[in-house]
């Protein structure tokens, strides 16, 4: 049983290497999971870290970058509006990241897309 950042999300797609559609050419795969949620559902962070980037991304529209201490980043995109995280801020287990959306052009209705 994995722990999702939106709690009992749907998956609505996996990642594909190879790119299966319109939003995800072969020029341009998939490389996340997307968490089919209601816009506004809160997103929360699974593990202590710090926020690497944050901001606007055309394709991912709001988003927010973690840095863990592994040197591995979780990457949350399409959120609903701009974080009220901003770049260093320590992120704890449980945190709120944001909330479902589905800002930037690479999206089809409100989802997180999370890749690790």
């Amino acid at each position: 049983m994995w722990n999702s950042p939106v709690g009992d999300a749907i998956v609505g797609s996996l990642f594909n290497a190879v790119g299966d559609s319109q939003y995800h050419p072969a020029d341009a795969p998939h490389t996340g999971v997307d968490l089919l949620g209601w816009e506004g559902l809160p997103v929360y962070e699974r593990l202590d870290g710090v926020v690497w980037a944050e901001g606007w991304k055309g394709k991912g529209g709001w988003f927010v970058t973690v840095l863990y201490p592994s040197g591995h980043k979780s990457f949350y995109c399409h959120l609903w509006q701009r974080s009220a995280l901003r770049v260093g801020d320590v992120v704890p287990a449980g945190g709120l990241v944001g909330f479902v959306g589905s800002t930037g052009s690479n999206t089809s209705g409100p989802h997180l897309h999370w890749s690790l």
